[in-house]
């Protein structure tokens, strides 16, 4: 499934990649929240390209005369269908606020690893992440290691950096299994880690090669998160709203345009019926005059009536 790129190596005199907010999410009921507040954070200020990744478990299997190749590749497809059918509500509410996304599903049992080597060395400077449980991110400094060290992985000695691109079919993410490293890195600053139900963002310094990153609190006040969610149902709600007045009134314009054509058309069989009547009435007083007529001759040639007159005087 996995189809990767061989690297490729980019001279430091090129531009630096556009800044990208990747937002890692589990797929629970709070990951939209995550979702969502990545975009009214950053969407103001100015970032148009986000990373969209989703950690799942790899899948393994061993074929056995019981389990058939085909089978497995069966349930793989099953698996990722079910994987774009999760993300896909994703995908609509980035693509609803004009954004590009690139979503990411990867595989790993670490999904701290799994994101750490996924965002080193690219134009992620921004991370909001969806914690699933308290102790998720317990281990700050390891996973501040495994970024800086992902990161320090793609840097060369002679100044060029390695990008490492995917192919995938657009509408299908394909998964990715991020590999380990154990070299010894700088520490990390990382902000504090707060319980469940709580999302960071992290900002990535101006200098990618000096690798620090600092873990800032979304918020701590849940109810910021409900209303924020309650803010996009309700301008989702209004955005439907207007597409049916839109609607309402295409149809209205349409009925009164076909109520005047039918007007128009009743017009013209009402000036016809009228010339119609006209017409026959003509008929009428023409036939009856020369009915009248011929009355007339006939009587005139039944009694001819006295034809001279005398007259005398003296």
């Amino acid at each position: 499934m996995d189809k990767k790129m061989s690297a490729r190596s980019s001279s430091d005199h090129l531009s630096p990649p556009s800044p990208v907010v990747a937002v890692a999410i589990n797929g629970n009921k709070k990951s939209k929240d995550v979702a969502y507040w990545a975009l009214e954070k950053f969407i103001p200020g100015g970032f148009s390209d986000f990373k969209l990744i989703y950690v799942r478990p790899p899948i393994t299997y061993i074929i056995t005369p019981t389990i058939s190749a085909e089978a497995v590749s069966a349930y793989r497809k099953e698996v990722d269908g079910n994987t774009n059918e999760l993300l896909r509500p994703y995908k609509q509410m980035f693509e609803s606020r004009k954004v590009r996304v690139e979503i990411l599903v990867l595989e790993s049992h670490d999904p701290v690893a799994a994101i750490a080597e996924e965002i080193a060395g690219t134009g992620v400077t921004k991370l909001v992440i969806g914690m699933s449980h308290p102790g998720f991110f317990a281990k700050k400094i390891g996973m501040s290691s495994m970024i800086a060290t992902a990161r320090n992985d793609k840097v060369r000695k002679n100044g060029e950096r390695q990008f490492h691109e995917c192919l995938s079919d657009p509408d299908s993410p394909s998964p990715r299994a991020p590999s380990s490293n154990n070299r010894e890195i700088p520490n990390m600053d990382w902000g504090a880690v707060v319980p469940a139900n709580y999302s960071f963002v992290s900002h990535q310094a101006s200098n990618m090669s000096e690798g620090h990153l600092s873990l800032h609190s979304m918020t701590d006040n849940n109810q910021l998160t409900e209303l924020n969610q309650r803010k996009y149902e309700e301008s989702e709600k209004l955005m439907e709203l207007k597409e049916k007045e839109e609607l309402a009134k295409d149809t209205a314009s349409k009925e009164k345009q076909r109520y005047e054509d039918t007007m128009k058309e009743a017009e013209k069989v009402k000036e016809l019926m009228m010339k119609e009547a006209l017409r026959r009435r003509e008929a009428e007083i023409k036939a009856e005059r020369d009915a009248k007529e011929k009355d007339e001759l006939q009587a005139s040639l039944v009694c001819p009536g006295i034809q001279y007159q005398y007259y005398s005087w003296d």
